[in-house]
């Protein structure tokens, strides 16, 4: 079997979804893609049925970040299955948005055959990639002079409270640092940027893998 080509600059940057997801899979960790897919979720977390399958999504980000152990998310995997959402899914009805929280509920999630949802809502997957995974073809690395206390504040509220609104506050911050990278500056300003748990920007800052 031939080997599939690698993705490319400008089909990474213009936004190639289902290329892109083949090199996230690659370069990926295990922590990234799960948040990847909880984050897919948080953009539509709106049409989760019921507030049970809002903390199931709650659990497997914490699962990602190893500061919720796996039995936790037993009943909360037991709950979504059983929902009528859940069960229409598992006859051959799964929405993008069910198959994703149904994979991030699982222990292992197998970077080689995660379902990444490829047919809808690509501009949406797009960005969450640009989110969490940057440029790999610029990548960034963060001066140590550049984490002030504040930045590093902003960077952990951000996270632990999902208020990527501070972003371009972190930017701020960032330059009051001595940072003058464009790139990273740019993804904090971005107005149309969407952001998720596993953000690049704010890895870095955190020391995050």
């Amino acid at each position: 079997m031939a080997r599939a080509r690698r993705v490319t600059q400008l089909e990474w940057t213009t936004g190639a979804c289902r290329r892109m997801v083949v090199h996230a899979r690659r370069i990926g960790t295990n922590r990234q893609i799960r948040l990847l897919l909880c984050g897919f979720c948080r953009q539509f977390a709106d049409q989760l049925p019921d507030a049970g399958c809002l903390a199931a999504l709650e659990l497997a980000e914490g699962y990602a970040d190893g500061v919720v152990p796996y039995r936790r998310l037993i009943p909360a995997r037991v709950h979504v299955e059983t929902t009528e959402w859940g069960v229409s899914a598992a006859f051959g009805e799964r929405s993008d948005l069910a198959t994703c929280l149904n994979q991030v509920l699982q222990p292992v999630l197998g970077l080689a055959e995660c379902d990444l949802p490829q047919l809808q809502n690509r501009s949406v997957q797009a960005a969450l990639l640009h989110c969490i995974f940057g440029n790999p073809f610029r990548r960034v690395v963060l001066d140590p002079r550049w984490r002030s206390e504040s930045a590093v504040a902003l960077a952990r509220t951000a996270y632990d409270t999902r208020n990527f609104t501070l972003l371009p506050i972190l930017a701020d911050a960032l330059e009051d640092a001595g940072c003058d990278h464009a790139d990273l500056l740019a993804h904090c300003r971005d107005p149309k940027a969407l952001h998720a748990r596993g953000c690049w920007v704010v890895d870095q800052i955190l020391g995050r893998v």
